[in-house]
């Protein structure tokens, strides 16, 4: 598991990847069997990205799940405010509401630096990530 994301987000990302990298839509039970994730949780994900119009949904036999958009104009960051909110590197990392560049926590300059490179990867076009 990771220490940034919860499974659910970690899940999405790995799913939006592989479909970033299929290039076409893949169903609910491929994406589940070739990621190992249980089946009704990959459902439950794809959905939710659905709803917030990151995914198209085909139905049918041959039907499943695309991205909604170009990957070009697409990042891992709107999966993470889709499935999480704000990100965690996005927050103080001593969990202070009130931490700013005006009233800094014991750790904000060195967690500034972090946070703003993590940003910097996951603001990044899906698109390079094939």
């Amino acid at each position: 598991m990771s220490l940034l994301f919860s499974r659910k987000c970690e899940y999405a990302i790995r799913s939006v990847i592989y479909l970033v990298r299929k290039g076409e839509a893949v169903s609910v039970s491929t994406l589940a069997s070739e990621l190992k994730i249980p089946r009704a949780f990959t459902g439950k994900i794809l959905q939710e990205l659905h709803r917030a119009g990151f995914l198209h949904s085909f139905p049918g036999s041959k039907g499943g799940y695309a991205l909604a958009k170009s990957p070009d104009k697409l990042s891992l960051s709107d999966v993470i405010m889709i499935m999480d909110g704000v990100p965690v590197h996005r927050q103080c990392i001593l969990g202070q509401s009130d931490c700013s560049d005006t009233n800094p926590c014991p750790l904000h300059g060195w967690w500034k630096g972090i946070s703003s490179e993590i940003t910097e990867q996951l603001d990044r076009p899906l698109s390079s990530y094939r």
